[in-house]
């Protein structure tokens, strides 16, 4: 049986039949472990190439991050491009950065593909919380000029005609960006892929693998499965699974909640459906959805949900649009999303059958669709674009020192980001 945590996408998912537990031994040529939708994706393609694939997933389609995530579709990693840039130079940047459009494009082609009811907002502004224009009008021209990526910039008084708070002094807007409802698309993908003789099992978590040059094999508690590959997608719900996993992927959680309906009063504050994101260290995102809000932001080391999700973002919420009041939720929640410490994704071949596909933290609606291809494709076709990533491969992780240290820092962020706005009032 199909279970969730109580967030608004479980509550308004899409009506699809549950999956059976695997119990009995099977063959196939790829064994994907994970069916969030970097997991999703790469058998969607093997399968679109006529490969034999089986999904084992230990809960529910699309459970962890993949069902949970703020639905922001939009190119780009949760590393900034400038320190990319610094990393692996400018050309590799280049194609980095085109991997990431073209996942966005990807989502979008299956969207149109299956169901384009799915997409359900256009556009995204990113915010400055501070009065310091310059930094948006460089970030705009960075972004033309050596990624030839259009960017529109907009200024204090045209951003506040939009979005009404006096928390924002400038923007710019990414026309190509789009949201979607998560969980639904990854239902969607997960039917279309048996639809074309994929298998999926839900409720069968791997308990164990065999890889030598002769032999792989991943164990159920009630089967195995001799397959020719094997692809890790379990971000950062199963890091045990195997030493790689163990020693690179940081678990993260981060926190959303929906509003209850709100009135006529949301559309006078905030007159567009875009996604909405702020540009400090450790900010908001949000976008209506009707008369409601869907709203996140905060993260945490912390495996549990916080039972003061609610309030806390209540608080937030009225920070930015003090008329709104501390409104009340109809759903809060939160993700466990896998990261690295050097914040790009993982997607690279270990072992003799074996790839890894995780830590999509922070940007993983496209990052998920450029994995799956990048994968699907060297499996099938031998091509070796995932090496574009291969400066970003297998970080240790640091342990739960490393966790204390990512929570310390998130601490330290928000105290600047207090301190700059703080220091801003000050001077104004």
């Amino acid at each position: 049986m199909q279970t969730y945590p109580d967030s608004w996408y479980a509550a308004t998912r899409d009506d699809y039949p549950d999956r059976s537990q695997l119990d009995n031994s099977i063959d196939c040529d790829v064994c994907i472990i994970g069916a969030g939708l970097a997991g999703l994706t790469c058998a969607f393609e093997l399968v679109c190439r006529g490969a034999n694939v089986v999904v084992l997933e230990a809960q529910s389609i699309a459970f962890g991050a993949s069902g949970r995530n703020a639905g922001l579709v939009s190119p780009g990693y949760a590393l900034g491009i400038d320190k990319i840039v610094d990393k692996v130079g400018l050309e590799t940047a280049r194609e980095l950065w085109q991997l990431s459009v073209d996942g966005v494009e990807y989502v979008r082609a299956r969207i149109n593909q299956f169901d384009k009811k799915l997409l359900m907002n256009q556009g995204a502004y990113h915010v400055l919380r501070i009065n310091n224009s310059s930094s948006m009008l460089i970030e705009q021209q960075q972004m033309r000029m050596n990624f030839n990526y259009d960017l529109d910039y907009l200024d204090t008084e045209n951003l506040r005609a939009i979005i009404k708070s006096s928390r924002y002094y400038s923007a710019v807007y990414d026309k190509q960006a789009f949201s979607i409802h998560p969980l639904n698309y990854a239902l969607r993908l997960a039917a279309e892929i048996e639809k074309l003789g994929g298998r999926i099992f839900e409720q069968t978590k791997a308990r164990a693998i065999t890889d030598t040059r002769q032999r792989c094999e991943v164990s159920t508690s009630k089967a195995a499965i001799k397959c020719k590959n094997i692809v890790f997608a379990t971000s950062a719900y199963d890091h045990q699974l195997h030493a790689e996993l163990k020693k690179t992927i940081l678990p993260v959680a981060t926190y959303m909640a929906m509003t209850e309906d709100l009135g006529d009063e949301l559309d006078q504050l905030i007159t567009t459906n875009a996604f909405v994101s702020d540009s400090r260290r450790a900010g908001d995102y949000y976008r209506k959805i009707g008369n409601r809000l869907l709203w996140g932001g905060r993260i945490s080391t912390r495996r549990s949900k916080s039972v003061k999700v609610a309030e806390i973002i209540a608080n937030d919420i009225n920070q930015v649009f003090p008329k709104l009041g501390r409104p009340e939720m109809s759903h809060s929640w939160y993700g466990l999303m896998g990261y690295t410490r050097h914040k790009m994704p993982l997607i690279y071949p270990f072992g003799h059958h074996l790839w890894l596909v995780s830590a999509f933290g922070g940007h993983g609606l496209n990052t998920t669709a450029m994995a799956g291809q990048l994968v699907a494709s060297a499996i099938n076709d031998n091509d070796d674009r995932w090496k574009l990533l291969k400066a970003y491969q297998s970080p240790w992780g640091g342990g739960i020192m490393n966790r204390a240290a990512v929570q310390i820092g998130y601490w330290h962020l928000k105290v600047k980001d207090w301190f700059d706005e703080r220091n801003q009032v000050k001077n104004t």
